[in-house]
């Protein structure tokens, strides 16, 4: 019986679980918002109100994000490129197969990574997982999530949860 069990959950799991096509991190990555601050000498830029960055497929929406950039060779020029985007307020972050939820986000642009952080739920399909944080490789599709300690999470108890929903006979 227990071993019944696990194989459907094995069944469930891997449709949750399937890889997302890999991101070309050297894509451009577009951003609006209703505001923008610049901070050449801290080489960032605040971007404030409905912010919306995309990169190829892939989307993160947020109340406020910080863009980090590296300083070009000019006077006043923004820079080379970006390093990471810190998303704050209600992160959602969306590929064409899964949609990612948090309170804030950090998007490391060299090691394509996400970490999203407090009242995670990474949803694919109709399958459903909550936690408090998740590292996302965008390179490798892995995904990690943890359970934390539950401190004030409105989507878990300190342990990861998952509703896994049985796909169609078709």
């Amino acid at each position: 019986m227990k071993h019944f069990l696990l194989i459907i959950l094995a069944l469930f799991c891997a449709p949750a679980l399937a890889q997302t096509p890999k991101l070309d991190s050297k894509q451009p990555i577009e951003i609006s918002a209703d505001n923008l601050e610049v901070l050449q000498e801290q080489s960032k830029a605040i971007f404030t109100g409905n912010v919306i960055a995309k990169q190829g497929s892939i989307t993160m929406r947020s109340a406020n994000m910080t863009v980090y950039y590296e300083k070009g060779g000019e006077a006043g020029s923004v820079g080379k490129g970006i390093n990471k985007l810190e998303a704050q307020g209600s992160v959602v972050f969306t590929t064409a197969a899964e949609t990612a939820q948090g309170d804030t986000a950090i998007y490391n642009v060299k090691t394509d990574t996400i970490d999203l952080v407090g009242n995670v739920v990474l949803t694919r399909e109709r399958n459903i997982l909550k936690g408090t944080t998740l590292n996302y490789n965008l390179a490798t599709g892995r995904s990690v999530l943890n359970g934390g300690s539950g401190g004030g999470s409105k989507t878990t108890s300190g342990r990861v949860r998952g509703l896994f929903v049985p796909g169609d006979s078709k």
